[in-house]
């Protein structure tokens, strides 16, 4: 063991293209988002080995898009998957007039409806880009990144801002996802 060492591996098929994932604070499985056409608003369902379980289909609808996704686990126990959610890809001249809104839907339950969110817009002219979406147990808050304007942001359990503030040490952006 050592850096750069590989104690295991698996392929995560059928999640091609992941671009987030979450651990489910009920059972530690992973949920995995992708990026792949026509399979962007379905999140894929591992064991903690990345054995597949399923696949979900979300209750987002087209033109819609999963970015990233995080699971809570509600007071009454149950299993809240949450996603901001986009369009894909944004159109030439359409910087800074994207939308996002967060999106929570728990088993079995009817979706409760979207909140607009607003995420710092980049100011280096690429686009707004929210990931990592996190969900913290002790606040009951959830945390996510946007990635172009190396902005953090809480969240409440609703979508509502909390709190705001810069990456301590933003990792170099060349086209190369380093989160």
């Amino acid at each position: 063991l050592g850096v750069g060492a590989t104690i295991s591996r698996r392929e995560l098929w059928p999640a091609d293209g992941p671009q987030g994932l979450s651990i489910d604070p009920i059972d530690r499985s992973i949920w995995v988002v992708v990026n792949r056409l026509g399979d962007e608003r379905k999140l894929f369902h591992f064991r903690r080995n990345f054995a597949p379980i399923g696949v979900h289909e979300s209750i987002i609808e087209s033109p819609w898009q999963i970015a990233t996704c995080a699971v809570r686990q509600t007071p009454s126990g149950e299993r809240e998957l949450n996603y901001i959610i986009w369009q894909q890809p944004v159109p030439l001249g359409g910087i800074g007039s994207e939308q996002f809104f967060f999106v929570k839907e728990i088993d079995g339950a009817e979706p409760v409806p979207r909140v607009a969110i607003e995420p710092p817009r980049p100011t280096n002219g690429f686009v707004t880009y929210p990931t990592g979406l996190a969900w913290d147990p002790t606040s009951d808050t959830f945390v996510y990144l946007e990635r172009n304007s190396s902005t953090f942001l809480r969240i409440d359990a609703n979508g509502n801002e909390l709190r705001r503030w810069p990456h301590p040490d933003p990792p170099f952006q060349n086209f190369v996802f380093n989160l």
